[in-house]
């Protein structure tokens, strides 16, 4: 690691006087701007640059993570926001047991809406398999699948679909295949018409059919209704 960069000194120190909630939520004489959204991300993406240099049994990438971490337990939303975000930079996927509890513990209508769509991006963006079912439920009863989907490693304009796509598309079709007719009707309402409106969902559409399609017999009509719409399958 360079010792002499800036960024690497003044976290090294950040952390030595422990002061990494204050710098990552812009408090006090370590981070005196004012916590606008660019400034916080200014500071965060230093933190990541620090974190990634860091070697994964390291003292300082410890502290980082359980920080980070800790922060999803306080009272107000932006802080839990931080935790959500840092989470997804950082590839933390321990947050998931965070995010569990809260679900379990029927909290999550109780978040400010900004924080529940960072939850859901959150739990979409590090596949936690054991919330996706919720999340999945939520995008569903919020007419929001279409974001679901466009939840991608890569823009909605790269029609590339990787398995991170598959793993999306697939969760909507554990879910369908348990759901009854309201829930039925809901996903084919907001999936009809996407393979029309968006290359890259549609492109995921026939690598489902092409990879996964057989294992789901009653969401692959869906799937290829919504193809044949456009006369693309």
């Amino acid at each position: 690691m360079l010792r002499e960069d800036p960024i690497v000194c003044e976290l090294e120190r950040v952390i030595a006087e422990d002061q990494l909630v204050a710098f990552i939520l812009g408090q006090g004489e370590v981070s005196p701007l004012t916590p606008y959204p660019e400034q916080d991300y200014n500071r965060w993406d230093q933190l990541e640059r620090y974190y990634r240099m860091l070697d994964d049994d390291s003292k300082e990438r410890q502290i980082i993570k359980e920080t980070v971490l800790t922060l999803f337990d306080y009272p107000d939303g932006a802080t839990k926001s931080a935790s959500l975000t840092l989470s997804r930079l950082l590839c933390i996927k321990e947050i998931e047991a965070k995010i569990s509890e809260l679900i379990q513990q029927s909290k999550f209508d109780d978040l400010p809406l900004y924080v529940q769509t960072g939850l859901l991006l959150t739990a979409t963006k590090l596949q936690l398999d054991r919330v996706v079912k919720f999340v999945v439920e939520t995008m569903t009863q919020r007419g929001d699948l279409e974001n679901f989907l466009l939840w991608s490693s890569t823009l909605p304009y790269v029609v590339y679909v990787d398995g991170y796509d598959l793993w999306r598309i697939e969760a909507i079709a554990r879910y369908y295949e348990t759901a009854g007719a309201d829930v039925h009707r809901l996903v084919e309402q907001q999936l009809d018409p996407l393979a029309a409106q968006y290359p890259k969902i549609r492109e995921i559409f026939r690598a489902f059919l092409e990879t996964r399609g057989s294992e789901y017999k009653n969401f692959r009509v869906v799937i290829e209704k919504s193809l044949e719409a456009m006369k693309l399958k």
